[in-house]
């Protein structure tokens, strides 16, 4: 049997960052206090439970935190509400945040502080999604293909820009972005959000299940 590894496996730099900075939380000897993450700090369930085992406590809301705990955003980021009452808590925050990820908050903030409304294509339920809308306004859509995005009913006076949760397909956002001007009447500006290492191994992927008969997914 012929087994071809993918050359991009493996996690990608925003997750090694952050569980980086939770190796270096945890390496600290003279600092008192519990490590937390808000949230599961990436989506692979082994390695979150090998973490507990080395005491690192998972909080699923910020009314479990305890004065002096040491809390890790997770790197899908979390809701901008939410980032700004850690400080009133008595806790110490590690912003473990993809970079690409706060890239992605810091140029939505941006076009909807100068007055354009957000639609951002990606999974409604996603942590990540969550924390990308909380930087726009309440008037924002979210929709997870060109066919959902086409069955939006819009305010055609209103000033609408794209943006794409960091993991999703590149091609179809593309699709998405070449069909706005027919459905919006103007091109609207499309955030370039979507991460490069997802469009590695999104491709590489491709290109592997068409020289396989059976292709295996290891991790979260």
């Amino acid at each position: 049997m012929d087994v071809n590894r993918a050359r991009t496996a493996g996690f990608c730099m925003g997750v090694s960052l952050a569980l980086k900075k939770l190796d270096d939380e945890l390496r600290k000897k003279d600092v008192s206090g519990r490590i937390v993450t808000l949230g599961s700090i990436i989506h692979n369930p082994q390695v979150i439970e090998s973490y507990e085992a080395k005491g690192v406590v998972r909080a699923t809301d910020s009314r479990e935190l305890l004065p002096g705990d040491r809390v890790l955003i997770r790197a899908h980021g979390i809701p901008r509400e939410k980032e700004e009452k850690l400080s009133e808590l008595g806790v110490t925050v590690i912003d473990a945040t993809c970079p690409k990820v706060k890239r992605a908050q810091l140029g939505i903030a941006s076009m909807y502080n100068d007055g354009q409304t957000l639609l951002l294509f990606g999974e409604a339920d996603h942590p990540e999604v969550r924390g990308l809308l909380s930087y726009a306004g309440p008037d924002s859509e979210v929709f997870g293909s060109l066919e959902e995005f086409a069955a939006l009913s819009l305010n055609l006076e209103t000033i609408y820009f794209l943006a794409a949760q960091t993991t999703q397909d590149i091609g179809e956002y593309n699709k998405i972005i070449a069909f706005a001007e027919e459905k919006l009447g103007y091109n609207p500006i499309a955030l370039s959000t979507v991460c490069s290492a997802t469009r590695k191994r999104m491709q590489e992927t491709i290109e592997l299940a068409r020289g396989a008969d059976i292709v295996v997914v290891v991790g979260g």
